[in-house]
């Protein structure tokens, strides 16, 4: 038993009352909602958590923070709008389970999870709002949403992005978010990072994303030595794990910088039809 409790058994009880009760939680900032799981927002998640752009690309490294500001950004268009739905995808549906079970920390009390082999879900009964998982197919198709979370997004199909995802927003305007940390030269993860155009808050009428890069040397909560371990045994996957650098998958055979020199753009293509 607590010295405190002897001295002032009372006061001691109230505390511990008000330490279990329900912490009140101002809905108009996510970044409240954030810090009533324990934990304080640095600067970029406080981005991720605030931004007002439409298409959302984070390009973070392991344990960088992404999984925690995407899910409370989720569980809080959840709880403050009414009937509002969050789609959330991955390459694997177990990927999917984890920013879930994330979003049931950022989930007050009365929210439900619910589940079956295809479908989970995390109802808000207050707002009728739902947080829903999908696999990366077709069986997504026809719902519409008002943020679509697309999870490792390198491993995501591109025509289940480009023909399932999208076009859950395309009536109500909502926000997509895809996440990750890179992979090969290839596919919509790497083509948006790449070239797509960038959002301006000055024009926000106009199509762009906010893009959001942070490495491991970003984020002081990675331990140095941990990374060191990675880039001495596989400095493929240090490059991009850590440093956010898409250096393609680890079983390739020839390395992205190895392709690239290679190729010569002083010469033209031929267009073999024409030697015909």
């Amino acid at each position: 038993m607590s010295e405190d409790y002897f001295a002032d058994p009372a006061g001691y009880l109230r505390a511990f009352r008000d330490e279990l009760a329900p912490k009140t939680v101002d809905l108009a900032d996510p970044c409240s909602l954030f810090r009533s799981s324990g934990m304080q927002p640095d600067p970029a998640q406080v981005e991720i958590l605030t931004t007002a752009a439409p298409r959302v690309a984070i390009l973070w490294a392991r344990q960088a923070g992404k999984t925690a500001s995407v899910s409370c950004r989720s569980a809080h268009l959840a709880q403050s709008r009414r009937e509002a739905t969050v789609v959330i995808c991955a390459g694997r549906v177990d990927q999917s389970k984890h920013l879930l079970r994330a979003c049931r920390r950022f989930s007050g009390r009365g929210a439900t999870a619910t589940g079956t082999a295809t479908e989970l879900t995390i109802r808000y009964p207050a707002t009728d709002s739902r947080i829903l998982v999908v696999p990366a197919s077709d069986t997504a198709r026809g719902l519409t949403a008002d943020l679509v979370v697309v999870e490792e997004a390198s491993v995501v199909p591109d025509e289940i992005f480009h023909s399932v995802l999208l076009l859950m927003v395309s009536v109500t305007h909502g926000q997509v978010i895809i996440l990750g940390t890179p992979g090969s030269e290839a596919g919509f993860f790497f083509d948006i990072w790449s070239a797509a155009p960038r959002w301006d808050p000055a024009k926000p009428t106009e199509h762009g994303w906010l893009k959001s890069l942070r490495t491991w040397e970003d984020c002081p909560r990675i331990d140095p030595w941990t990374v060191d371990e990675l880039r001495r045994s596989q400095p493929r996957a240090y490059r991009r794990e850590y440093c956010c650098e898409w250096a393609g998958a680890d079983d390739a055979i020839f390395a992205p910088e190895i392709v690239r020199e290679m190729v010569d753009e002083t010469v033209a293509p031929l267009d073999l039809l024409d030697t015909l």
